[in-house]
């Protein structure tokens, strides 16, 4: 079953949130194949800095019983909102931090649910693993 959500959050006080839209196809060309893409916009801070973000994702996951694998693909532009905040020391160590950057990056992830209910586990386990490549594509910084 095809589905669409839109979900947002804003902190008026801090000006901090974020907005996220997806859309989920379970059978991309008539295979048992789901996709996701979602797009997102968000601001948060970190440390005393305040980063934009804004991008997209494809992700594509299958079930195996307790197990759950994964493939996504993102593109995103991150920037900070207020670099002149950003310390002396932490532009001379890191001084790409004070500009916008753009991110390609691809990766797998693996979940293993034994959780008895995922709303309200009472027993149970999981484990999740998930990397990602970040590569220069569609004008990306890395």
């Amino acid at each position: 079953m095809q589905s669409a959500s839109f979900e947002a959050q804003y902190a008026p006080i801090s000006q901090r949130g974020y907005i996220v839209a997806n859309l989920t196809e379970p059978y991309l060309l008539n295979f048992d194949v789901p996709l996701t893409l979602a797009v997102f916009a968000s601001r948060e801070p970190i440390q005393d800095i305040d980063i934009e973000r804004f991008g997209v994702f494809l992700e594509s996951a299958r079930q195996f019983g307790s197990l759950r694998v994964g493939l996504r693909y993102s593109y995103q532009q991150i920037a900070p909102t207020n670099p002149q905040d950003l310390s002396t020391i932490v532009l001379e160590k890191f001084p790409r931090s004070a500009f916008p950057i753009k991110q390609s990056a691809i990766g797998p992830s693996v979940l293993y649910d034994r959780r008895d209910d995922v709303l309200n586990p009472q027993k149970g386990y999981y484990v999740t693993l998930a990397g990602n490549y970040a590569f220069p594509f569609l004008n990306a910084d890395a």
